[in-house]
């Protein structure tokens, strides 16, 4: 469903891979929520700058996550996220729904770059690896999009990317997720969904499913949870479940 295109502490090797990556859509949506507002233009210019080599038609800089639902994502060769505060940034993007729009974009194929802040939004839970960003929005959830495992963060950098390009795989349509049906976990519990439903701050889409069957593998009891549905519908780490055969979380049984 998604995979990582390029990641690398090096700024100047992921401008590259950013740009050979882009294809022959080369208009960019720029995002520097991470910023303090009034820096904003002045890096608008040194992005352009930084891929005007590659005849990028167009880079549109979105200065409120309020704009992004008013966007047709698709038409977009990439999103490129910029460094700054990654509380700041995180909190922008879950307050008016940007985070599940963008979820969404990269679910259907879309390129995400995230430089600093940017590349460490893209993990599961920004607190693992943010040690030196003040919270100073007061963020309480900290989960990110969940492309990148903060702890293959931790172990594969020192501190950490200063850049990750993630690029979806457009699976999702093949994989509907509908109620009543039944799930297999990749540790052999079965799931039955009971519905999608929307996070009410956040807008994200949520599965909301019956655990059954638990054998003591997985790390909740048999009961009723909720889970981002880019998560339930994501690939298996088999970097760290290298026994695992199954190739997604949760697998429908048609049987």
């Amino acid at each position: 469903m998604k995979k990582i295109f390029s990641s690398d502490d090096s700024k100047e090797k992921v401008y590259e891979d950013f740009s050979q990556l882009l294809g022959d859509n080369k208009e960019i949506l720029y995002i520097p929520f991470a910023r303090k507002y009034e820096e904003s233009d002045a890096y608008e210019d040194d992005i352009k700058s930084k891929f005007g080599c590659v005849s990028i038609n167009q880079i549109k800089t979105i200065k409120s996550v309020k704009d992004i639902a008013e966007e047709d994502l698709s038409k977009y060769g990439a999103i490129y996220i910029d460094d700054g505060n990654v509380y700041k940034l995180l909190f922008e993007l879950k307050v008016n729904g940007g985070l599940d729009a963008f979820k969404k974009y990269a679910d259907n194929g879309g390129i995400i770059c995230g430089v600093g802040a940017g590349a460490l939004c893209l993990a599961d839970d920004v607190k693992l690896i943010s040690n030196e960003d003040e919270n100073k929005v007061g963020l309480i959830d900290t989960k990110g999009f969940n492309f990148v495992d903060a702890q293959q963060m931790i172990d594969t950098y020192s501190s950490y990317p200063l850049g990750i390009i993630f690029k979806g795989e457009n699976d999702m349509e093949e994989r509907e997720v509908k109620p009543f049906t039944m799930w297999r976990h990749f540790k052999g519990s079965r799931a039955m969904v009971i519905t999608v439903a929307n996070h009410s701050e956040t807008g994200e889409s949520l599965v909301v499913y019956r655990c059954m069957d638990n054998n003591g593998n997985t790390n909740h009891k048999d009961g009723i949870y909720a889970r981002p549905i880019s998560m339930f519908l994501s690939e298996v780490d088999h970097e760290k479940y290298p026994d695992v055969t199954q190739k997604y979380r949760f697998e429908e049984i048609k049987d």
